[in-house]
């Protein structure tokens, strides 16, 4: 729906067995010209009787005092049924306009710039280190009804802050390691990667993937175990290892995907996705060698 010269908004669902949960992208300027239209948009998907509404904003170039009014309007125009409304991934000028301006009724604003990749809603998967989805669970950045997959160590146990917040959580439990041969005596369960994990991941997506709004994947730094998964989870929505690769690097820049993991993959799938694991490995520690040059440098 265009609403002036420099504005659209795309309303749309996250996840079409999800009625709850309205996502909506929205670019340009939010204005004096184009409140009433943003406005009158969202009240033709009022029929959803959104719990929750996602206001995605990365591309608002520009958000005026007549546009940040549209935004403290929405739970009025809602007539109470959206009980929580978040605007992510919010641009810098934006965010200055709203802190010179403020805002009356509860929005959340929220970002992610600590995991390099935009906000837990700017793509269907998110991928995080265990302490830092402990902290994000805290502070109740990340809205109730996403899926998770956890995974740790064989002889650990599920942190309770990520346990008791997901209602679907896939734990995985297994080393970061390749061969069983590669675990020390001090790791008395001798556990790595095996198909059978993969297959759970797998068997969990397609049992939510039209009941969630996208799915949390951590491990302990979130740059090996998790962004395997993370990998395949994207290929499994796009069908399309190049755009799984992209969004994998977009979501999660540092990631060096386990490489075993991402095998059994693409052995269950029929997928291409090592080479492409490969090219992200390369990639990341290609830019990990450009940056300790640089500090030799200086």
């Amino acid at each position: 729906m265009k609403t002036g010269p420099q504005q659209t908004v795309e309303v749309r669902h996250i996840a079409s067995g999800n009625p709850d949960i309205l996502f909506l992208r929205i670019s340009g300027v939010l204005d004096k010209a184009s409140k009433e239209g943003f406005l009158s948009e969202i009240r033709k998907h009022l029929n959803v009787s959104a719990k929750r509404v996602i206001l995605e904003a990365s591309d608002l170039a520009y958000l005026s005092p007549s546009g940040i009014e549209a935004l403290d309007s929405l739970p009025r125009v809602s007539i109470g049924r959206w009980a929580e409304i978040h605007v992510v991934n919010l641009t810098e000028p934006c965010e200055w306009q709203i802190r010179r301006y403020g805002i009356n009724h509860k929005i959340v604003f929220q970002d992610d710039k600590t995991s390099a990749g935009g906000s837990v809603f700017s793509a269907p998967v998110q991928v995080y280190a265990e302490n830092e989805l402990i902290q994000y669970v805290k502070e109740e950045k990340i809205p109730r009804g996403y899926a998770c997959v956890s995974i740790r160590n064989p002889d650990e146990e599920m942190p309770a802050e990520i346990a008791g917040y997901f209602e679907h959580i896939c734990e995985l439990k297994f080393y970061d390691a390749y061969d069983i041969g590669h675990l020390g005596p001090e790791q008395k369960i001798k556990r790595i990667p095996e198909s059978g994990d993969i297959q759970l991941v797998m068997d969990f997506f397609a049992k939510l993937k039209d009941t969630v709004p996208g799915f949390i994947v951590h491990c302990w730094h979130g740059h090996s175990r998790s962004p395997a998964v993370a990998l395949g989870l994207l290929y499994l929505m796009f069908h399309d290892e190049n755009k799984a690769k992209s969004e994998l690097h977009r979501i999660r820049p540092a990631a060096r995907p386990h490489m075993l993991m991402v095998k059994f993959f693409d052995t269950i799938l029929g997928s291409d996705l090592l080479p492409r694991a490969r090219e992200i490995r390369s990639e990341a520690l290609e830019r990990i060698k450009r940056e300790i040059d640089g500090l030799d440098e200086a």
